[in-house]
This record gives structure tokens, C-alpha cells and sequence, in this order.
């Protein structure tokens, strides 16, 4: 199995930056994608590595929100064969506090509905491409998490019809190392400000039942991919282990969520992951370079890796 990031919150001079992550999953010789940014910028570092998007097979959302899911516009105007798994319960409806004010955090709007006939929601695990499974949480209680995090979902909140839409993402394909990819995100983030806000009686703690895992099957073991591990990353693992049980855990890859997380809480979950026996972590996104350092401190550089636009993971 090889692991591409395309698009990550750090990355070398050639490539290019964002809030955001995807990753581009090569295994059994097929092609999936793990989620796309917040704009067109990942497909801009694909051809900078000589990946030809057009030709992967499957894609997988992990979670509704706009910095995973924001630049499929994009990708599917580069690609027109893949299906696109989302969870079920993904919906047009995530909010949370930001700098003390609820915000839309959400997909663009309308892009559910835009790319009807290319989604598949499951509800359940699902192999998407040989040995590659999506894994939706089957763990009782997050909504605790959610409002920890201030992460609020709206139930009754309906979809939009897909008339709705940001500024094309295509418009910035020639070009994403220019700074147009952060122009974008500037005009994402301006059409997201003007979502209408629900009222507190529409609003409910997120439980994250939009999110999933990817879990790919090596011959050796398993790597679990958990792009935001909104979850708990140790949830994550903790789900693979429970879907395909004896399993040694190759590798960990995604975002912890950890960049508010008090050390003392970053440490324990150090301590999670290593009585999980995570043999490899690779993380970046939104854990946060403090709570990186400790995940260093506690486990070990040969342990833990930072991930980047442009890092490549390879697994036997």
C-alpha cells in the first residue's frame, strides 16, 4: 500500500498549503481518494507528483465538514468515474463555535445534491475498492465529544438543492501554487459566513455519526485512516479492532484534532494509542504542533511522523 498526502496544513516550497487534508490511497492496483481540501489546490499538487487523478476509482468522504470536502467540485471535474462514499448521516448541517460566535462549518452548500449520481451513503462497513474498507462509527455517546468541542449539528436542517454553490473551484486549477488556492479559501470561508445560523433549539451536539474511518487490509495487518479523529483517534482504532479483530496496527494516518486539547489530556492519549499497539502514527492537519511535540516526547520520533503535502507512506 501506498499513501500520498496531496494536501496538508504544512508543505515543501514546491507544493502547495491549506486548512485541509487529502490523501490519495494506492492499493491491490486500485486508486482512492481520502477526502479533497478546501479547494482545488490538492489536484494542483497531484500533477506536481505525477499523479493522474482521473484515473482513481473510488473516494471516500470522512466527515462534513468544508475543509475535507470542499474542493470534490473540483475533483470531479478532473475525474468522472469514481463513486464518492459518505457516511449516511452526512448532511449539510455542521456548526460550531469559532473565536465565540457559532459558524456554518459545513460542505459547500449544494454539493450533495449537485453530485447526486456519484454518491454512495453507507451505513455500515463497506469495502469501496479491493481491501479498503469505509468504517462508520458504531460507538455509543460522542455527542459528548461534540459539545466538548463546540461542534453542534442541525437534525432537521434539509439539504439544498444544489443551486447553491461556492466560487468554482476550477477557476483555480491553472495555477493553485500562485496563492489563487488561498484566495479560494478566503472566498469559501465568505460564503460560508453568510449561512443562516439555527436558532439553540435547532442545534444539537454533534455525534459525529457523519464521520468515518478507512480502514485498508495489508497482508501484514491493517492501517487505520482517520482524517479529523473527531471520534477520538484511540475510537478509531479501537472500531478497527473490534471490525477485523487480531489485526497488528500497521499505522495510524490523519488528524487528531488536538491543537486545543490540554497536555495532560494529549499524554493520556499518548498513553491510549501505545497500549492500542499502534506500531506506526503519521498525523498533522489539526493536531497541532504542540500537541505533536508531545505525541514526540511520549512515544518517540521513530513512532510518530509528521505529515505534509507531498509525504509518502509506504506499508508492506
Amino acid at each position: 500500500m501506498k499513501a500520498t498526502v496531496l494536501i496538508d496544513n504544512k508543505a515543501p516550497c514546491r507544493l502547495a498549503s491549506e486548512w485541509g487534508l487529502s490523501v490519495l490511497i494506492e492499493h491491490r492496483g486500485r486508486m482512492t481518494l481520502l477526502d479533497t481540501g478546501d479547494s482545488g489546490a490538492f489536484i494542483r499538487n497531484a500533477e506536481a507528483l505525477d499523479i493522474d487523478l482521473s484515473r482513481v476509482e473510488s473516494a471516500a468522504l470522512s466527515h462534513a465538514h468544508y475543509d475535507h470536502a470542499d474542493g470534490f467540485d473540483a475533483f470531479f471535474r478532473v475525474n468522472r468515474i469514481a463513486k464518492l462514499y459518505i457516511a449516511q448521516s452526512a448532511h449539510e448541517n455542521c456548526y460550531g463555535i469559532d473565536r465565540g460566535e457559532m459558524v456554518y462549518m459545513g460542505v459547500s452548500r449544494g454539493l450533495f445534491a449537485r453530485h447526486a449520481r456519484r454518491i454512495v451513503r453507507v451505513s455500515q462497513p463497506t469495502e469501496i475498492a479491493p481491501d479498503v474498507w469505509a468504517l462508520p462509527h458504531s460507538t455509543a455517546g460522542l455527542s459528548q465529544r461534540g459539545l466538548e468541542a463546540r461542534m453542534f449539528v442541525a437534525p432537521n436542517r434539509p439539504d439544498s438543492t444544489g443551486a447553491e454553490a461556492f466560487d468554482d473551484p476550477g477557476n483555480y486549477l491553472g495555477d493553485a501554487l500562485s496563492g489563487k488556492a488561498a484566495a479560494l479559501c478566503a472566498a469559501h470561508e465568505r460564503v460560508r459566513s453568510c449561512v443562516p445560523i439555527p436558532g439553540e433549539d435547532e442545534l444539537a451536539p454533534d455525534d459525529f455519526s457523519h464521520e468515518q474511518s478507512l480502514v485498508v487490509k495489508l497482508d501484514t495487518g491493517i492501517a487505520v485512516f482517520s482524517s479529523c479523529s473527531h471520534c477520538g483517534p484511540d475510537v478509531a482504532i479501537a472500531e478497527a479492532k473490534t471490525f477485523m479483530p487480531g489485526e497488528r496496527i500497521l499505522a495510524l494516518v490523519g488528524g487528531f484534532h488536538l491543537y486545543e486539547t490540554p497536555d495532560e489530556e494529549v499524554r493520556a492519549l499518548a498513553a491510549r494509542l501505545k497500549a492500542a499497539n499502534v506500531e506506526r502514527i503519521y498525523t498533522g492537519h489539526c493536531t497541532g504542533d504542540r500537541a505533536f511535540a508531545i505525541l514526540i516526547e511520549e512515544l518517540g520520533e521513530g513512532m510518530v511522523s509528521e505529515t505534509v503535502s507531498g509525504l509518502a507512506i509506504e506499508l508492506d
